[in-house]
């Protein structure tokens, strides 16, 4: 049992951190890929809300891992497909109980062209989200194979005072 939470949370951590860089990077890229970049916007700057912390982290451990693994020996294109729809169902709940429970709406892309589910998410975001899903395999399994390593170091870990 203590292994198992030892993984769940240096995955969880991992995961949430992984999901974090990659919101930045998006969020600056996409700035560019709009059509509507500013003097201002050229810096790049990206941003994430926090309230995402919870969603990479529960999202990859809990949901995107076990499924990677039952269909990991599948074909490119199905895998592909696989997280276009998961992910982008995803993105669409969360999205939702975040604005159900907590009344906030964390994004909001009832503006743009393409939204679905009253804007919780994309059609444009649902190719992208394929090739993420196929990105964060190879990530899953990296992170994966360090689990045994970070589990022996907790175990023998020594606060030194």
């Amino acid at each position: 049992m203590i292994n198992f939470l030892i993984a769940s949370i240096f995955k969880f951590t991992a995961y949430a951190f992984f999901g974090l860089i990659m919101e930045v990077k998006f969020t600056a890229l996409s700035l560019v890929t709009d059509g509507q970049i500013t003097e201002e916007d050229k810096k790049l700057k990206g941003y994430v809300p926090l309230w995402m912390i919870p969603v990479y982290g529960l999202l990859l451990t809990f949901i995107f891992t076990p499924v990677y693994f039952l269909i990991q020996d599948w074909s490119f294109i199905y895998r592909y497909l696989i997280w276009c729809v998961t992910i982008s169902g995803f993105e669409a709940l969360s999205g939702f109980l975040y604005y159900k429970w907590l009344h906030v709406r964390v994004w909001d892309y009832s503006q743009d062209k393409g939204h679905i589910l009253k804007g919780f998410t994309k059609l444009p975001l649902v190719p992208v989200w394929g090739a993420v899903g196929l990105l964060l395999e190879q990530y899953v399994l990296f992170i994966t194979a360090l689990v045994p390593s970070v589990i022996s170091y907790v175990h023998n870990f020594k606060l030194i005072f």
